[in-house]
């Protein structure tokens, strides 16, 4: 109970509602992944599609993509940017990142990031509402 008062002072505070504070600034309308030429199997790239359901604009959209086998154990994970920058509301962006293959890999998840080299939310995970946040390989 002390913790939720607290929280609740804090967003007084700080002026936060609590839509503000759980408020989800992108959608994740689809991904997928697979390796794109079965003849070039050195990589596999996840695409998809984000859009900016906020009421602002959002600029450097980090992707981050990571990799589990079929146990669940983490085997890598790489990042790339979402096309446009900035996503401007109701706008969609579609997305690439291209990660080294490794015949083991079965599950991806996938989230996203503020990347503003100038800005001070750099490195946070951006709220995000997902249809589908974990898939399997596409064959």
């Amino acid at each position: 109970m002390k913790k939720v008062l607290t929280f609740l002072l804090a967003m007084v505070v700080l002026g936060l509602s609590v839509s503000q504070v759980y408020a989800e600034d992108l959608e994740l309308l689809s991904w997928n992944w697979k390796q794109p030429y079965k003849a070039h199997n050195n990589y596999v790239v996840a695409t998809g599609e984000i859009k900016n359901i906020s009421d602002h604009p959002i600029k450097w959209i980090r992707v981050i993509t990571s990799f589990y086998d079929k146990d669940g154990t983490f085997m890598t994970s790489d990042r790339g940017f979402v096309e446009y920058n900035p996503i401007m509301p109701n706008q969609v962006s579609p997305f690439n990142v291209l990660v080294q293959w490794n015949p083991l890999m079965f599950t991806a998840k996938i989230e996203f990031q503020y990347s503003d080299p100038y800005g001070d939310k750099s490195g946070m995970k951006i709220p995000c509402r997902y249809k589908v946040k974990n898939i399997k390989k596409m064959d």
